[in-house]
């Protein structure tokens, strides 16, 4: 969505999600990052415009960001020579077909007003209990289990080029159908080249075949970690939830993962496999309480163990 749309991208980003993901997206074609308190905002603008450079606006505040960069958000294009202009501020700047404007926002539940909504795409980029579980199952099977994830990716890799080749060899030969003239037998380019396709679909098919029953094997047992991981993801969303007490208790989800990649670390270690995750378990949920109650006020520690306890009783 964010890159097929035609408006503006404006992301709900309370974690730093998106803002990752722009800047590794866009990092090839030089992206430029600032926020609407930046004195230089409207000369930024200008040049990423003039010359085709994204340009990323982060953590902007509810109600902060219309006037500026209306025009922009509007796409209110002026014919000036014979060429595409916008106004920004008091001059008017040639827009390249290239820039690309991105907006991102902290705030979890932010109040857009009609007025907003209707120029700009909002995105919701909030973490989800099953994005979050996902995440963290990589994290501790990569830990505990390197040779299965990399296996995992390098399937995945594979399986993405070959469906790739698969598809470039099918339109291939509908090229060569296309173009042919007279009967198709008679033409030994298209029956080479129909050979060819099928011998390289025939293989490509086998290898998919054989790689997605790989891939479920290595499921399979990844599966086995998924509880550590609903565990932790159960935790993250306690700890998320302490803002409803005071606005203080904010927590970023890149401390959360810093805290689980020490935990596995330095947990205790077991050869059986139950063991080893309740040992995780329990370090971590430890290691997270002392973190959180390190900046919590004392009157509030007791309700955070309660609200985890409650949050991780069996079912």
């Amino acid at each position: 969505i964010g890159n097929k749309t035609t408006r503006c991208p404006s992301i709900i980003d309370p974690q730093g999600q998106a803002n990752k993901w722009i800047r590794s997206m866009e990092a090839s074609r030089k992206l430029v990052v600032t926020t609407f308190q930046d004195d230089n905002l409207v000369r930024t603008l200008s040049n990423a415009v003039r010359f085709g450079i994204p340009v990323l606006i982060e953590d902007v505040n509810e109600g902060e960001m219309l006037k500026t960069i209306e025009p922009l958000l509007l796409k209110q294009l002026v014919k000036q020579g014979g060429r595409d202009c916008v106004r920004l501020g008091d001059s008017m700047v040639e827009y390249a077909d290239d820039f690309q404007l991105y907006i991102t926002t902290k705030h979890q539940n932010p109040k857009f007003s009609p007025d907003i909504a209707t120029k700009v795409t909002i995105l919701n980029f909030t973490v989800t209990q099953e994005g979050l579980e996902d995440q963290l199952l990589s994290i501790v099977v990569s830990k505990e289990r390197p040779d299965l994830e990399e296996e995992k990716n390098q399937l995945v890799v594979e399986n993405s080029k070959n469906k790739k080749k698969l598809k470039e060899t099918e339109d291939d030969i509908l090229e060569v159908m296309s173009s042919a003239q007279g009967g198709f037998l008679d033409d030994d380019v298209l029956v080479d080249k129909l050979d060819q396709g099928k011998r390289i679909s025939t293989e490509i098919k086998e290898f998919i075949t054989a790689a997605e029953a790989t891939e479920k094997k290595i499921d399979d047992t990844r599966i086995l970690y998924r509880g550590a991981a609903v565990h932790a993801a159960n935790l993250f969303f306690c700890v998320n939830d302490l803002s409803n007490i005071g606005p203080m208790y904010q927590y970023s989800l890149d401390f959360f993962i810093s805290l689980y990649k020490q935990a596995i670390a330095d947990s205790p270690t077991s050869n059986k496999m139950d063991e080893r995750l309740a040992g995780l378990n329990d370090y971590f949920t430890l290691l997270l309480y002392l973190k959180i109650c390190l900046s919590a006020f004392d009157k509030d520690h007791a309700l955070y163990s309660f609200y985890v306890t409650t949050q991780n009783l069996p079912a």
